[in-house]
């Protein structure tokens, strides 16, 4: 069964970078009357190169047409990019909101394609919302089904001219309470923020080429965050079970980490993590060309492993020999697992 949802649409004043726009368009309009007197001086440079030599000048020596082009291309720009931010103004000054019920035994699944994506607390608010500007160029969907709301931003086809320069506004989810059931949110370019206090059964994260940054996550099952080309950050990160934090290319930054499962994983870049791992449970950290820094002072009963084919290893500030490690503290329950091929690894306990 399809939940009611009501639709509204609010004026808001959103923030631009005005002074940027503004320095850039006077950066264009000064090249843009720089460029002929440069041209005129060019010329009268190759008459006199000319006068002085026998060739016959060609296109080599002649890049007229060039420059005229070049011209032609900063003219437009300089034209169409006032345009542009006007429309990008009266996108953010109209959003399309739409609110709906939600309590904690919700579970809630964001997906979208090139939008950033918010999430918002307003424990003075009766219901939740999402809203998203530009509408002319998206399509917002929301749907309750039972426990289970599901939010899309699907794409409109457009063709005109200025689809070109057109910027993907940001989806806002706002809800009433900082817990919820389950916790899903997916896009292929939109960066991700979460910087309010979370709490959820199982929160999964995903995009594949933008970063994601959080304040503070728990969850009783599992924190899964993932992304190809973008960095992570996060503050706090709390699971009674499972975490699993990967990136590609991305840069891990993560404060505090606790958890049964952890996993940590990085091809071509660092991680930098604070880990609380609980009593019996596993840390495997891995990464191809990144360093790997990992924190776990305060723990006990402790079996460490470390490799890194040519990278070095530091142990409790201390240079190792050799490119392999192993130690263990007390009974040893305590697995923690750190890999890299060319990077370097650093381990406090």
């Amino acid at each position: 069964m399809i939940g009611t949802i009501d639709s509204t649409t609010e004026t808001e004043m959103i923030k631009d970078s005005k002074t940027t726009k503004i320095l850039l368009l006077a950066i264009l309009l000064i090249v843009a009357l720089i460029y002929p007197i440069q041209c005129s001086r060019d010329k009268q440079d190759e008459a006199i190169r000319n006068e002085q030599t026998s060739k016959v000048p060609d296109m080599l020596h002649d890049s007229k047409a060039n420059k005229i082009f070049m011209l032609v291309i900063v003219l437009g720009v300089a034209l169409i990019y006032p345009m542009q931010c006007s429309r990008s103004k009266q996108d953010g000054a109209s959003r399309s909101k739409q609110t709906f019920a939600f309590t904690s035994n919700d579970s809630l699944e964001i997906s979208t394609v090139a939008n950033e994506i918010s999430i918002e607390i307003d424990p003075n608010a009766k219901e939740a919302s999402a809203s998203i500007g530009g509408t002319e160029n998206v399509n917002l969907r929301v749907e309750k089904t039972g426990n289970r709301v599901t939010v899309r931003v699907i794409p409109v086809r457009s063709f005109h001219f200025f689809s070109f320069f057109s910027n993907s506004s940001r989806l806002v989810i706002t809800l009433p309470q900082d817990t919820l059931d389950n916790l899903t949110i997916s896009t292929t370019s939109g960066s991700i923020d979460i910087m309010k206090d979370l709490t959820a059964s199982t929160i999964n994260i995903k995009t594949i080429s933008s970063r994601i940054d959080t304040l503070n996550l728990k969850a009783t099952d599992a924190i899964l965050l993932s992304t190809i080309s973008g960095s992570i950050s996060s503050y706090s990160i709390i699971s009674d079970n499972k975490v699993s934090i990967g990136s590609t290319s991305g840069n891990l930054d993560l404060n505090e980490i606790e958890g049964s499962n952890v996993t940590l994983h990085s091809i071509s870049s660092g991680i930098d993590a604070s880990v609380k791992l609980r009593e019996g449970g596993t840390l495997k950290a891995s990464s191809t060309s990144g360093n790997i820094d990992l924190n776990l002072s305060g723990a006990s009963n402790l079996s460490v492993s470390a490799s890194s084919t040519s990278g070095n290893i530091e142990i409790q500030g201390s240079d190792q020999s050799g490119h392999s490690f192993s130690d263990k503290t007390g009974d040893g329950s305590t697995s923690v697992s750190a890999k890299t091929i060319s990077g370097n690894i650093e381990l406090m306990y």
